[in-house]
């Protein structure tokens, strides 16, 4: 071939080939009507059913054929009188075989965007199965065209009821393998979704299916995949509703036989199980191997996760489905024999349920529990040997005990909790709705070392740390957990306690607590019918805490018999703070409270039946009193004293160097020299045992009558301004404002401490000096007088 003869061709071969792209594109905007009938034959016969359409226009692009728009693809009698199919567009490409016999045939039908129905009758025939009915009578060269759906939607109806399911974003292609055996292939990939919900967040399926058509109903074949999906959505998809539990789902599954048993074999994955309001959980994925079958006759779908072919997995799942594609129904039942307990908790902790993994450490599952949405579950659980890590990092084992599933609450009886070589009763209660847990301990004679083990710091404080004060003893009675949603958790408890040892921060020694009754509510508490005894002080009594009042604390302590050097003794740890390290080292600053003090507030009573102050006696004392971490006010403070009565008030502070007191008060109707007196003023003081002594200061007014104070001379009464210090260790007295009646005149003068343990008094009348002097300790005084000119 000569260079020119080459050079035509090439030119021709490129001509043709721009003619040809001249022709694919403009085919689209020629229109073929006058070939619409014709069309309209061929898709009637290629779907076995009458089609409309508009706007015919001729296709090269995909090979020679048509194109129509608003397409409407009629149903068969037989299935009612909805369309099949509305479709947006519609390309068919020629059978060219069929050019040469005459006819018009397509072999290949592609619908865009189409909304297809498919429908099973009255007697149980698909309408897909109608297809390709034209088709097959035509003769044996008849071609069998092939149908594909992009961007597609796929409902479901059965008789005259419409399914709520449907797959969106479908692309299927169905063909009819003629070459082998005749069936019906579908591949397929789309979103299943429900028409009751608006969004749609679930991963797309897709797989094969393959129809062998045999005498009776048919065979079916078919292969799907699951892309990794949410779990919330494929509950919801089920359900219809969203159960709260959320998570990924994968998976696949093969499906053979006749329509009204097919049997399913498939792998389904999950993993990060959560409840919605919850983080998700980084948990790897579980699978499982499921074995079902699934009847298109009466629409049941029947799924078995069995041990033999998940050995690993300790139980066996059962899933039934009726009215799958209509209305579904199910229920799902769980069975476990000796399943280990610990990958349980693990999951339900995911899904929000207040057991912590970190309490079950071991212990198995036998049982069986049914759960379907019209009755909740249903069922029984034994739980053998379990072992629990308690928050009081105390290990403890329960041998035996039932969990029983009614509706949707979760009830375990009381059963026997070991620990510490003790025993206690633990029953509790969960509703899975309302996220209440109710968990109730008891026991007779528990050791509060035992207690303590157990509990940790779980109750709230400041009960907590009571319990955390407290060793030896036994407690005997009840106590309860409750904890609803979010909310934070309630402890209520009704118990006695016996032979305790409890140490306040507050004394220099512990307390013995022979009995007292603890009750419990939330935050608050009461400890009455307290029998005590600390250091040779008994008392009894009652303390309460009450959450948000101005003083929480609140106390009433009784004794019989106290002493005032012992209580000072006794109150060291507050009253005399320790110095810190600038202090000790350096001599700087001054000793700082205790910081328990910083939040401490209380008020109540005390009293004692006898009060002893330094070898006085006071009867029947009683004070109120307000302590606000470093200051304590004790008013009214009341007592009998010598058949006379004290009254007045008492403050003390700890915020400086050391414990500074005042009281103000009288002292009325005392018994003294043979006649009355009358005491009212302030007395201060600070330190503590001798310091204290030596720093008393006493101001005030001294009143008598019919006083037997001197040998030679009566005392009708008697006023006077006194002032007392102890500097030296012994009282020194100095009287001013003195007034004296005498039988026969009115004296007034002034006197006091003339040395160690030795008084004189001036006194001045009208006509007469008086001089008194004499001992203190004893008190004995002798009067001397000289007449004035």
């Amino acid at each position: 071939m000569t260079a020119q003869r080459k050079k035509l061709l090439w030119r021709f071969f490129w001509a043709a080939l721009l003619v040809l792209v001249v022709a694919a594109a403009a085919a689209p905007f020629l229109s073929a009507e006058r070939f619409a009938p014709r069309i309209r034959a061929a898709l009637a016969t290629s779907l076995g059913r009458e089609v409309e359409f508009r706007e015919p226009r001729f296709s090269l692009l995909r090979g020679p054929g048509f194109s129509v728009k608003d397409v409407v693809i009629h149903e068969d009698p037989s299935f009612g009188p909805e369309p099949m199919a509305y479709v947006r567009s519609l390309s068919a490409r020629i059978d060219l075989g069929s050019l040469l016999s005459g006819r018009l045939a397509f072999s290949n039908l592609r619908m865009v965007e189409p909304s297809v129905t498919l429908c099973r009758n009255q007697t149980g025939q698909w309408n897909s199965q109608l297809l390709f009915r034209g088709t097959r009578g035509s003769g044996a060269g008849a071609p069998w065209p092939t149908i594909q759906i992009r961007g597609g939607r796929v409902n479901w109806k059965f008789g005259e009821w419409k399914s709520v399911y449907y797959f969106s974003d479908a692309d299927m292609d169905l063909y009819v393998n003629s070459a082998s055996d005749g069936s019906i292939v579908l591949r397929f990939t789309g979103v299943p979704a429900r028409t009751d919900r608006a969004s749609q967040s679930f991963g797309a399926m897709r797989g094969r299916l393959r129809w062998l058509p045999v005498p009776g109903d048919g065979r079916l074949e078919a292969e799907a995949e699951l892309e990794r999906s949410s779990l919330g959505e494929l509950v919801m998809l089920a359900h219809g509703e969203d159960i709260g539990v959320h998570g990924a789902v994968s998976g696949n599954m093969r499906l053979a036989g006749p329509s009204d048993a097919v049997k399913i074999a498939g792998q389904l994955n999950i993993e990060s199980l959560y409840r919605w309001d919850l983080a998700p959980a980084k948990t790897a994925g579980v699978p499982l191997s499921f074995r079902g079958m699934f009847s298109a006759t009466d629409q049941r779908l029947e799924l078995d996760v069995n041990r033999l072919d998940n050995p690993s997995l300790g139980m066996e799942l059962r899933l039934r489905i009726a009215d799958i594609l209509t209305a579904p129904r199910w229920a799902a039942s769980l069975t476990a024999e000796d399943m280990p307990l610990r990958p349980v908790v693990d999951t339900i902790e995911h899904l929000g349920s207040p057991v912590s993994k970190e309490l079950v450490t071991g212990g198995k599952m036998t049982g069986a529990v049914v759960y379907s949405p019209e009755s909740g579950f249903r069922g029984q659980l034994k739980l053998d040997d379990v072992k629990l890590q308690l928050p009081g990092k105390a290990a403890a084992q329960m041998e035996q005990a039932h969990v029983i599933a009614t509706g949707e609450s979760f009830d375990m009886p009381a059963s026997t909790l070991r620990f510490d070589s003790s025993a206690a009763a633990v029953e509790w209660s969960y509703h899975r709705l309302q996220r209440a847990l109710n968990v109730r301990f008891s026991a007779r004679a528990l050791p509060m070392a035992a207690l303590k083990s157990a509990l940790g710091a779980t109750v709230p404080p400041p009960m907590s740390k009571l319990v955390e004060a407290t060793r030896e003893g036994m407690c005997s009675g009840s106590l309860q957990l409750s904890q609803t949603g979010d909310k934070p958790s309630e402890w209520s408890a009704e118990a006695d306690v016996r032979g305790a040892t409890f140490t306040p921060a507050a004394l220099s020694k512990p307390v013995r607590v022979g009995a007292a009754h603890v009750s419990l509510a939330g935050q608050k508490f009461t400890v009455s019918g307290i029998d005590a005894r600390v250091q040779g002080i008994s008392a009894g009594g009652e303390i309460s805490f009450h959450p948000g009042a101005q003083r929480p604390y609140r106390l009433h302590l009784s004794t019989p018999e106290l002493d005032a050097g012992a209580l000072e003794a006794l109150l060291a740890p507050a009253l005399e703070p320790k110095p810190g390290f600038l202090q000790r080292t350096l001599h700087i600053g001054h000793p700082a409270p205790p910081h328990w003090l910083d939040d401490w507030r209380a008020e109540g009573v005390v009293e004692a039946g006898t009060l002893t102050v330094d070898g006085l006696e006071f009867k029947k004392a009683r004070a109120g009193f307000t302590w606000d971490g470093p200051e304590m006010a004790m008013r009214p403070v009341s007592a009998a004293f010598e058949n006379g009565a004290l009254t007045g008030a008492l403050a003390i502070s700890v915020s400086g160097a050391a414990p500074r007191y005042r009281f103000s008060g009288k002292v009325e109707g005392l018994h003294w020299r043979g006649g009355k007196a009358a005491i009212e003023g302030v007395a201060e003081a600070s330190g503590a045992g001798e310091a204290l002594l030596k720093s008393l200061r006493m101001k005030g007014t001294l009143r008598g009558e019919s006083l037997d104070l001197l040998d030679n001379k009566e005392v009708r009464s008697l006023e006077a301004r006194a002032e007392v210090s102890w500097r030296s260790g012994t009282p020194e007295y100095r009287f001013t404002d003195l007034l004296v009646h005498f039988p026969r005149e009115i004296v007034k003068g002034s006197g006091g401490s003339a040395k160690a343990g030795v008084l004189e008094f001036t006194l001045n009348g009208e006509n007469t000096r008086y001089q008194v002097r004499g001992g203190a300790n004893p008190l004995k005084l002798e009067l001397t007088s000289e007449r004035r000119d």
